[in-house]
């Protein structure tokens, strides 16, 4: 097994088991995502789409990039950005928050494809003085196969005297 191969199959690992916890336990509230005394360690947010190839004996399309996510109230907003050199396109997501989920509608920008739904999860885990924030969603051009998690740092602002 090539190391390309190990590494499509350790992060859709990763992926399903995101997405399987996201959908088994509560999320967070919307209004959790940016707190106060919260400071971005990183203004945009990393993302990674895993899904199936077209063609079965290729096995699995894994794609990354870097955009803008934007939350107001219940209504969800994202413009995901290919890193450059990847085959793929640009991703728009538009969506409302309810109960912890969002629900959005993906757009492959640039291509013939139609638009897609998904569903996902918010996400926050302590790094210690840090946070990690996770939007994990499960659907889109594939179905159910295929997956996308958006993330970023987050670090505690510290008290100045």
């Amino acid at each position: 097994m090539d190391m390309a191969t190990i590494r499509e199959a350790a992060v859709l690992g990763f992926l399903i088991a995101i997405a399987s916890a996201a959908a088994a336990q509560p999320s967070m509230p919307s209004s959790t995502i940016l707190r106060k005394n919260d400071l971005p360690a990183t203004i945009k947010w990393s993302w990674i789409e895993v899904e199936p190839s077209a063609d079965s004996r290729a096995g699995w399309i894994t794609v990354t990039g870097t955009g803008t996510v934007h939350i107001q109230s219940r209504q969800f907003h994202a413009d995901l950005r290919l890193t450059p050199g990847e085959q793929g396109a640009d991703i728009s997501l538009d969506g409302v928050i309810a109960k912890g989920r969002i629900r959005a509608t993906e757009v492959l920008l640039n291509t013939d494809a139609g638009p897609a739904k998904i569903v996902g999860t918010l996400r926050r885990h302590s790094l210690g003085r840090a946070v990690e924030e996770w939007i994990a969603f499960r659907g889109g051009q594939s179905g159910d196969l295929s997956y996308l998690a958006l993330y970023r740092i987050i670090a505690a602002r510290t008290q100045s005297h």
